[in-house]
């Protein structure tokens, strides 16, 4: 016979008798500076990039005045098996809301990229990689796209019009809209990646940060601090 039960908060000091840590979160630092903590930038031709600034270890200042660019870094394989993230964002100016789904009309204020591999043999062999692109390739990648902006309800899951069926955007607060105060955010990217791609995802081998704001011409100023996966 099988009985279900109702789920039920655990005491972390059960979970230990029986056996069973607790989840960890696991900091992703970006400073005191981007590049001694692993971040690589991705310009793009012909279009002025964002302006990234560490602001301590925790904290990612962002501006974006008529431009666009991404960073990103891969992740220690300790890591691969994250399934969940945590963090926290502002946006003090903003571009409009905008179609994500239209390539030239895909500005955005924020946009947090959690990479991952097809399988752990591809993730080995994309570790090193020299760009987030080659990354991709190499891992046979698929990335989950966290969005401050567009024109949609949060939640929705939009296909980018720059990845193909490697990328997929999920909503989750409106464009045009400024808060200068953190919000705080939670994510199940298992829950969240079956929806999107419909299959299990792969090991986490990456994060990128990006903002995007030459196709209106306007200016994003944001932040993100407090990232972790668990």
């Amino acid at each position: 016979m099988i009985v279900a039960m109702k789920h039920v908060a655990i005491p972390a000091f059960l979970l230990l008798g029986l056996g069973l840590a607790p989840a960890q979160a696991e900091p992703v630092t970006f400073g005191p500076s981007l590049s001694g903590q692993g971040w690589k930038t991705l310009n793009f031709r012909g279009l002025k990039p964002v302006d990234f600034k560490a602001e301590g270890a925790a904290r990612l200042a962002i501006r974006a005045d008529g431009a666009a660019s991404v960073i990103w870094r891969e992740l220690d394989e300790s890591l691969w098996a994250k399934r969940q993230a945590k963090w926290r964002w502002k946006v003090d100016q903003s571009v409009p809301a905008t179609n994500l789904a239209i390539k030239g009309s895909d500005d955005r204020a924020i946009a947090l990229y959690f990479v991952f591999a097809k399988d752990e043999a591809s993730a080995k062999s994309a570790k090193g990689a020299a760009s987030l692109s080659s990354a991709m390739w190499w891992s046979s990648g698929a990335a989950l796209v966290y969005i401050w902006g567009g024109n949609g309800a949060r939640g929705q899951v939009v296909a980018s019009p720059h990845m193909g069926a490697s990328g997929k955007l999920v909503l989750r607060q409106p464009g045009g809209i400024t808060n200068p105060t953190f919000l705080p955010e939670a994510a199940d990217l298992a829950a969240d990646f079956r929806r999107a791609f419909g299959r299990e995802p792969g090991p986490l081998v990456g994060i990128a940060i990006s903002s995007d704001s030459d196709d209106t011409k306007g200016t994003n100023i944001a932040a993100i601090e407090a990232l972790s996966v668990e």
